[in-house]
């Protein structure tokens, strides 16, 4: 077997995990995008990955692993109530792509927020209990 073998298969994962990355920041990216060049809001987009043989002269022969292609969801969209947005319909919904991402990222806003609010609290608080002085 080819001494080098593993590392070529570790590096196929490696890209092909890296091609994974790019297509899941895109998704984040464009997560309230719902304008599009076609028209209607972003699709989600998922990567198809496929063996990739390695060479190698001996049994057992290795196989790595490569990104086939980058496809768009073909899961339906979800209806947001959301008046207060321009692409709202005159029920006040509008379509959406990735709900449960979407969901994610306002209890992170929601959390980061509070915290924030927390830690700015903290030294005023401390300063009335204890007469610790806010600012150095």
């Amino acid at each position: 077997m080819d001494s080098f073998a593993i590392f070529k298969v570790s590096a196929s994962a490696l890209e092909a995990q890296r091609g994974r990355m790019n297509t899941i920041a895109s998704n984040m990216a464009n997560i309230h995008s719902t304008q599009t060049e076609s028209g209607g809001p972003y699709k989600r987009k998922d990567v198809v990955f496929s063996t990739l043989p390695i060479d190698s002269n001996k049994s057992p022969a290795l196989e790595g692993v490569k990104l086939v292609q980058v496809v768009e969801s073909q899961d339906p969209f979800k209806r947001i109530y959301d008046p207060c947005h321009p692409d709202a319909d005159k029920d006040g919904e509008r379509i959406h792509d990735y709900l449960p991402l979407i969901a994610f990222l306002y209890i992170i806003s929601f959390l980061d927020n509070s915290l924030t609010q927390m830690t700015r609290k903290r030294p005023f608080r401390n300063w009335l209990e204890e007469g610790i002085s806010p600012v150095p």
